[in-house]
């Protein structure tokens, strides 16, 4: 279930390929500004998300709730079992790409379910295949417009533990948050996991691994 305050960026992307970059970033059907963030049956925010402004603020980062001038992506990995995460942040600004890996150690208060982060470090990273062709490959996979998982009607996720991924998007017009747990458990059966799992290999590929 979604809280949508504003309908999500309408789709860009045709079957095969992405549109334009300068097209998708200028795309605004409405003035009105977009946000779209999960939330659970009783109403709160998705507990993914909650989790991701208690560290966000640790990090000394700002929200993107009110977006960002030009496009910013947000991957949050979260090692439900280990102490141990990771961050990737991807930015345009002034048609100039960036991006930075950051690595934090949480700690995890189940009373208060809340997380410290006890650690953390960061650096800059620079896709090895190039920025064109790293983000050609982000937005076919449909990175701006996949569905949170839990809309997928036809994905019965009895997932707990394991790894979870979530995602932020922020442009002048839109800001979205959407999560996909142990999405390699449904690897191939489902377009919107296939499409995640190509997601979390290519940032790992390119991004992570030294």
């Amino acid at each position: 279930m979604l809280l949508t305050i504003f309908m999500a960026l309408a789709s860009c992307y045709g079957n095969n390929h992405p549109v334009a970059l300068k097209e998708l970033l200028l795309i605004d059907t409405t003035p009105a500004f977009k946000r779209e963030i999960p939330v659970n049956p009783n109403g709160s925010f998705d507990d993914y998300y909650r989790l991701k402004r208690q560290q966000e603020k640790q990090l000394s980062l700002d929200g993107l709730e009110t977006g960002y001038d030009s496009l910013e992506i947000r991957i949050w990995f979260d090692y439900q079992l280990i102490a141990e995460k990771d961050l990737i942040i991807v930015k345009r600004f002034d048609e100039i790409w960036t991006a930075l890996h950051y690595q934090m150690a949480v700690d995890w208060n189940s009373e208060k379910e809340t997380d410290s982060v006890r650690s953390k470090s960061s650096r800059r990273v620079t896709p090895k295949c190039g920025w064109n062709e790293f983000i050609d490959k982000l937005l076919s996979l449909k990175i701006m417009t996949l569905p949170n998982m839990d809309d997928v009607k036809e994905i019965e996720n009895s997932w707990s533990d394991g790894v979870v991924y979530y995602v932020e998007i922020a442009t002048k017009s839109q800001y979205r948050f959407y999560v996909y747990t142990n999405p390699e458990q449904f690897e191939d059966k489902f377009w919107q996991t296939t499409n995640m799992n190509k997601i979390i290999e290519l940032v790992r590929a390119e991004l992570i691994s030294k």
